[in-house]
């Protein structure tokens, strides 16, 4: 009797007034009908219990991309950086990424990379419905954007993006450093520049890259470390295993994430300091730093926020 779009996992009523339904969805909270089934209403305030899969802040515009929500799912827009959201949102495919470049606002989909054009979202053709798992921005006005596919890097060009000359296995992350673009697959680390795609030694094989200041890191099971400069040695700053996530921010740039715990990185004390967060480290998926809030997307969660001081 309800949207054969969502997916409903569990049903209760209320012995007392059997009119009165409760049904539980898969990541669209439970709904509420009054009536034995015939309209059912969203009934989950209060709770958190979505999957959010990427955060962005373009000016004022603080962006939400909410996944496996049935109906639910897309991009929700707060136009005041986050202290309130209407009710309206863009329906999308699932949202793995999202980048501002400037004016320019991306989402990385798994069909396909969309880019926000006013308040709608038009899918680019250069890419299809091919999936794409990252957006990476170099810092500075007209500073190259570089989509990532599992098979290719796509350098957008004079407004649109080209296929970029790549001879290893699927990536699994690109940053921009030392003025290069460096990707790592299942096998190693490889700088790319314009003549050739150079092996770079690194201390563990599979690894993800990010960008954290002046400082290249790669993260995964063999630990953190950190790379000072293009030319220098890398730094173990943990053996745990371990997920880098970019928070946007100037001084507390990046979390530092373990299967349980949490780091925030401080830039002014060069230190990550653990922070104590209300679930797993595993279950963080994207952070921004916004007014001096950290807002974590979570899977299964929602959004958190907390002051960072």
């Amino acid at each position: 009797m309800s949207d054969p779009a969502r997916s409903v996992t569990a049903i209760a009523y209320d012995p007392a007034r059997p009119e009165r339904l409760l049904i539980g969805t898969e990541g669209a909270g439970i709904w509420r009908s009054t009536n034995g089934g015939v309209d059912f209403f969203r009934s989950s305030r209060g709770m958190t219990a979505t999957r959010a899969g990427a955060l962005a802040l373009a000016g004022n515009d603080l962006l939400v991309a909410i996944n496996h929500a049935g109906l639910l799912s897309g991009i929700y827009t707060s136009r005041d950086r986050g202290r309130s959201f209407n009710a309206d949102f863009t329906p999308m495919p699932t949202v793995l990424d999202l980048a501002v470049a400037g004016s320019h606002v991306y989402a990385a989909t798994v069909s396909g990379l969309f880019e926000r054009r006013g308040a709608d979202w038009h899918r680019l053709p250069e890419l299809g419905t091919e999936r794409v798992e990252q957006v990476v921005v170099e810092e500075g006005t007209g500073a190259p954007v570089v989509a990532r596919t599992a098979q290719g890097i796509f350098e957008q060009v004079k407004g649109v993006f080209r296929l970029r000359p790549y001879k290893h296995g699927p990536t699994r992350s690109a940053a921009f450093f030392g003025g290069g673009l460096w990707v790592s697959d299942a096998q190693g680390v490889y700088e790319l520049t314009r003549e050739a795609n150079h092996t770079v030694a690194a201390p563990f094989a599979g690894g993800h890259l990010h960008r954290l200041g002046e400082q290249l890191l790669l993260a995964g099971a063999g630990g953190a470390w950190a790379r000072p400069g293009p030319a220098a040695d890398w730094i173990q700053l943990t053996a745990e295993a371990s997920r880098i996530v970019p928070t946007g921010d100037a001084r507390f740039a990046a979390l530092l994430l373990g299967a349980d715990t949490v780091r925030l990185y401080d830039g002014e004390s060069h230190k990550f300091r653990v922070l104590q967060v209300p679930v797993p480290g595993r279950d963080v998926v994207a952070a921004l730093v916004v007014d001096g809030k950290l807002l974590l997307a979570t899977s299964g969660y929602g959004v958190l926020v907390r002051d960072i001081g």
